[in-house]
């Protein structure tokens, strides 16, 4: 709960979303902003992740990604192949 307090204007939600359309629906274009940090390490879940992100964000938003990188993986190859994924799907 400490995440959810804010002394900005404006609100926000955070939430524990498990990917896929079925629990993304729930969501369909909430989000203004999603934030996510070492989601891509596994290609299998590329475009699952993806179309959970395209189903959320409204028209107009946007995904802050951060990957630092993981002992025996390529980051940039990694990234520059979700990103193929994801703009695949509408992101």
């Amino acid at each position: 709960d400490r995440n959810k307090e804010s002394d900005a204007e404006g609100t926000f939600d955070v939430n524990e979303l498990k990917w896929g359309l079925l629990d993304a629906t729930n969501y369909f274009g909430l989000a203004d902003v999603i934030i996510g940090s070492d989601l891509t390490y596994n290609s299998s879940t590329w475009r699952e992740l993806s179309q959970t992100m395209s189903t959320i964000l409204k028209p107009g938003g946007f995904v802050l990604y951060v990957a630092a990188g993981h002992t025996g993986f390529n980051s940039q190859g990694e990234m520059a192949g979700f990103l193929a994924v994801a703009e695949n799907v509408g992101i």
